[in-house]
């Protein structure tokens, strides 16, 4: 038996004897045969309203919150005012988007405790409701309010909610440069260059020594091209702060290495500096590695490439065999395909997948200067809106082991439907005029499956490059989330031959949905392969299509200055600078 399989209940063993098991697997990080356990004992009416809520907790840790709702509610009918209760209920009612309930909850709990912390989730509450009016209310023009709601917002991504509170923090301190830069934070992630390079702006011109301020613009005007203006800044923060390693890092990414640059003296330091976290370390490391790049010491390049992936390794405790298990539980969903599509004639939805690397971002910028395209960048609707729909999990907080655990077939009709639509209203928001929109989201790939049943008419272009140089380049880059398997040879080797394997197995399901488009073929004659890509997505041709590096559109991905710059053809055939450090790969990728 596999090691996620576990018999379902039987008549001999009784739920309070489920319960336990279920806490011993919890406890030993079991958490798909905590699961079994636990969804059976539930069903059971010998359970005592302390096991009912560690299992609801359990449901909300897990990123269950519309299960451990159910379970919160009918204990707080019989219940009424117990905080043990009304705690996990407000949380769940939060997370399930019933915001205004949440509120209330959150509401009787600060009245029973005066505990300032629910005071704070009031606020939270009826921000992420939308309800400007009561929030100003609640805010009370108390400047440390607005200076902790505000990153609580961004980093929830509750962007337009966030930007509105920002927005009245400049009418209430016009005079202070950190409501303005917390307007310009929150604009640029909402992919308003424009109005946070203006916010930056006026920020500095109070604050003008602000090394922070000056990284942050740095990084708008570097997102959409303006690398030179981007540079100034960066070498302006660091005269303030000349270790920075954050700033010193998105410097590098701008910048040419030719030698004689006092930066690449300060990163050869701080590598020797022996009181770094990890973080700090592998950051480091990764930006030397770069410099070194530049100056073609490929092998001083790749072994600061390794060395820092390493670290992340062992930070993040990443395990690349719970990414393989739940493709492979994705592909057991997907048995047999049903041949009867959903009603959904839309053909906007553009998908381009791939693993990282492989020319996503240049077959993105090619159509999304066609005029009636419109290039969305990395977006994560799809995974959130199927996790929710279909598997009852709220995707921010859902790690890869948890996903679908203990589910069977194909989402019905209606729930396909229902996700459909709800991506289409989320895209829409984005160019509602644009006829086609690119998500150009890597890990779709994993879903597309249910992107294809959803979207019958919708286009899915796979990228494909050279494997070894994929790898080569996807190891050089610090990704700094949901890409762990780019840490180390090994675990970029066995997620990339994964990767194939997932996408062959699409191909097979969804015979004609999906083309493929080559990496090398496209930079090898661009003219050509523009026209096959715009064809593809069923648009007349551009010229504009051949025009991408002069867009103005923002890019934050980590192909953002090939975008700019016509630098593709130098990466076919990368790999082979790297050899023989890298001949474990080679032999990996076979």
């Amino acid at each position: 038996m596999k090691p996620d399989q576990h018999p379902a209940n039987t008549p001999s063993i009784n739920n309070i004897e489920l319960y336990r098991q279920g806490i011993v697997a919890n406890n030993a990080g079991d958490y798909a045969k905590a699961f079994t356990c636990f969804d059976q004992a539930i069903k059971g009416s010998e359970l005592t309203t302390s096991h009912k809520l560690e299992i609801g907790q359990f449901f909300l840790n897990t990123a269950q919150p519309w299960r451990a709702l159910d379970i919160f509610e009918a204990l707080n009918r019989n219940a009424g005012r117990d905080i043990d209760i009304l705690v996990p209920l407000a949380t769940a009612l939060r997370e399930t988007g019933k915001y205004r309930e949440s509120y209330r909850i959150a509401q009787k709990i600060y009245k029973q405790t005066g505990d300032r912390d629910w005071f704070f989730q009031m606020i939270v509450a009826v921000a992420l409701a939308k309800d400007k009016r009561t929030v100003f209310k609640l805010l009370n023009d108390q400047p440390a309010l607005y200076q902790a709601i505000i990153p609580h917002l961004y980093s929830v991504n509750a962007l337009d909610a966030a930007a509105d509170i920002a927005k009245r923090a400049t009418e209430l301190w016009p005079n202070e440069a950190s409501t303005w830069n917390y307007l310009g934070v929150v604009n640029s992630a909402r992919g308003h260059a424009n109005d946070a390079l203006t916010a930056y702006r006026k920020a500095l011109v109070i604050a003008p020594n602000d090394h922070n301020i000056r990284f942050n613009l740095g990084n708008t005007l570097g997102s959409i091209g303006q690398a030179e203006e981007a540079l100034d800044h960066y070498r302006n923060a660091l005269k303030g702060s000349p270790k920075n390693i954050q700033v010193l890092r998105n410097l590098a990414e701008h910048t040419q290495f030719q030698g004689e640059e006092p930066e690449l003296d300060i990163l050869i330091g701080l590598s020797k500096q022996a009181d770094l976290d990890n973080t700090d370390r592998s950051t480091v490391l990764y930006t030397l590695g770069k410099a070194y790049d530049d100056l073609k010491r490929y092998p001083e390049a790749m072994n600061c490439y390794l060395e820092g992936g390493e670290i992340k390794l062992h930070a993040r405790q990443y395990a690349v065999e719970e990414e393989i298990k739940l493709l492979s539980r994705i592909r057991n969903l997907f048995h047999n395909v049903p041949t009867r599509q959903v009603n959904q004639a839309s053909k906007k939805p553009v998908f381009i997948v791939g693993l990282p690397r492989s020319g996503t971002t240049l077959v993105e910028q090619i159509l999304g200067a066609h005029p009636s395209v419109h290039g969305a960048g990395e977006l994560s609707d799809l995974r959130n809106i199927v996790l929710e729909k279909f598997d009852g999990r709220n995707a921010l907080h859902t790690p890869v082991f948890s996903e679908f655990l203990g589910k069977t077939g194909l989402p019905s009709s209606e729930v396909t439907s229902e996700i459909a639509q709800r991506y289409l209203n989320q895209i829409s928001k984005h160019a509602p005029n644009a006829l086609r929109i690119i998500d150009k989201q890597p890990l779709n790939d994993c879903y597309l499956g249910f992107a294809a049943l959803a979207f019958p008419h919708a286009t899915f272009i796979h990228c494909v490059r050279d494997l070894r140089d994929t790898s080569v380049s996807c190891l050089s880059k610090n990704f700094e989330a949901n890409f762990g398997f780019t840490d180390t040879m090994d675990t970029m080797a066995t997620y990339a031959k994964a990767q194939r394997e997932h996408m062959a197995f699409w191909e097979q399901a969804f015979p004609g949905r999906i083309y493929t488009v080559n990496y090398e073929d496209v930079v090898g004659d661009m003219e050509k392969q523009a026209r096959l890509i715009v064809n593809i997505v069923g648009l007349e041709w551009s010229d504009e299509c051949l025009n991408y590096q002069n867009t103005n559109r923002t890019v934050r991905t980590a192909s953002a200055q090939q975008v700019r710059q016509d630098v593709y053809q130098t990466s076919v055939k990368r790999w082979e600078r790297y050899l023989p450090k890298i001949q474990p790969l080679i032999d990996a990728l076979g």
